[in-house]
């Protein structure tokens, strides 16, 4: 990637309170070939399986013409052409948000249709891009005229942008605090007092506000709520490395590397560490018990922010990351979960591993090798298409 910025997305979602499914549907994806970032949020007339149904068509169909490289308004022409209308309500049977980041130029395109329109916060105050309005109608009839909402403007780092379905500005419509509903203007004021605390994470954020809209609803949704943030920032980097005891290292270069990285450093395998802080001259705080009866201990070495055991402790790493939710928070005690802990945190991970060449002593530690090498893979994968992560491998 050209640009500097790391393009941080979260999505929240709570189902009605009648329903077992939610209405709602989100995509994100980071497409290499084009070096762009998409987000999609649609909203299903309704609410339930029929309106996931619509909404996860809606999202799919985006998705696809985006990876097809079709230009962000053909995409947008064709869904309403395509999208059939309510014979009783006269309104589309679903609506959509989709934003694009060209990572090559900084720039930010947004297309809506009917729903709330997005938010963005630039420098602690709202910033107001110019949107452009088309209008669209059926070709054969000339009739159902349906307004598309346009903009594309220069991103900064630190923007913020926000979009949400009905869901969240309609919550608390009818009652005494909120009759018209929670609306916009409010929505709007509620961002920025929230995001003067400007290190707010995009889950945190929108988390906030869909808990917020949670209780204008009485804690009862009367509607599927959704919200996704975006948060344009410096990208967190990890360098993380894991290297058989029985591969030959070149301990200084791995140790330099470490020294001079800018970011954070974790490593999974005892003798690595204990070679690093020979090449430091630095002591080893050795904890004899574990947290997580599951794992060895953790140990401490000044520079490092995490040093664990390597073959077990990587393997539960594996087993917590293919089980959690990827919008859930890592719970948990021990080498494994501080781990996984400093693997979410970050947006950009560069793997140091061994190579098989290298190992100097039997066919027994070679299979030690191998299974290691599998799980780190597993695992490198899992980051990527799972949680968004970019990851690089480095072999030493």
């Amino acid at each position: 990637m050209k640009s500097n910025i790391y393009v941080e997305i979260s999505c929240r979602k709570v189902n009605c309170h009648s329903d077992r499914i939610c209405g709602d549907s989100f995509v994100q994806r980071y497409i290499p070939s084009q070096n762009r970032t998409i987000a999609i949020l649609s909203d299903g007339m309704g609410h339930g399986i029929k309106a996931n149904v619509l909404s996860t068509l809606t999202t799919s169909i985006i998705l696809n013409m985006v990876e097809g490289n079709e230009s962000l308004q053909t995409i947008a022409r064709t869904i309403l052409k395509t999208l059939p209308v309510c014979s009783v309500r006269k309104i589309s049977y679903s609506t959509f948000t989709i934003f694009n980041y060209n990572h090559y130029n900084n720039q930010v395109s947004i297309i809506e249709y009917d729903n709330p329109q997005s938010i963005i916060v630039r420098h602690g105050a709202i910033f107001s891009p110019e949107w452009d309005c088309q209008e669209i109608e059926d070709e054969l009839t000339h009739t159902n005229r349906r307004t598309i909402l346009t903009t594309t403007y220069q991103a900064e780092r630190g923007d913020r942008i926000v979009f949400c379905s009905d869901g969240v500005t309609q919550s608390g419509m009818g009652s005494d605090s909120q009759p018209f509903g929670w609306g916009r203007t409010k929505l709007q004021e509620y961002i920025l007092t929230t995001t003067n605390h400007t290190t707010i994470a995009a889950h945190d954020l929108a988390q906030r506000i869909v808990q917020r809209a949670i209780i204008l609803d009485k804690d009862v949704p009367r509607d599927d709520i959704s919200c996704v943030v975006i948060h344009l920032r410096e990208p967190q980097k990890l360098l993380f490395c894991s290297v058989p005891p029985t591969v030959e290292v070149k301990s200084r270069e791995i140790a330099d590397m470490i020294a001079e990285y800018n970011g954070k450093s974790a490593i999974s395998g005892y003798p690595l560490a204990e070679l690093i802080a020979r090449e430091w001259d630095v002591p080893i705080h050795k904890n004899l018990t574990s947290t997580d009866p599951d794992v060895p201990p953790i140990w401490k070495i000044n520079g490092l922010n995490l040093v664990t055991e390597g073959l077990i402790t990587l393997g539960k790493v594996l087993d917590i990351l293919e089980k959690r939710d990827s919008g859930s928070p890592v719970r948990g005690r021990g080498g494994a979960y501080r781990l996984c802990d400093l693997l979410m945190e970050a947006d950009i991970i560069e793997m140091v591993v061994g190579l098989a060449e290298r190992i100097t002593t039997s066919s027994v530690w070679r299979d030690d090798y191998v299974l290691r090498r599998k799980i780190l893979r597993a695992i490198s994968e899992i980051l990527e298409k799972k949680y968004n992560k970019q990851v690089k491998v480095q072999y030493v």
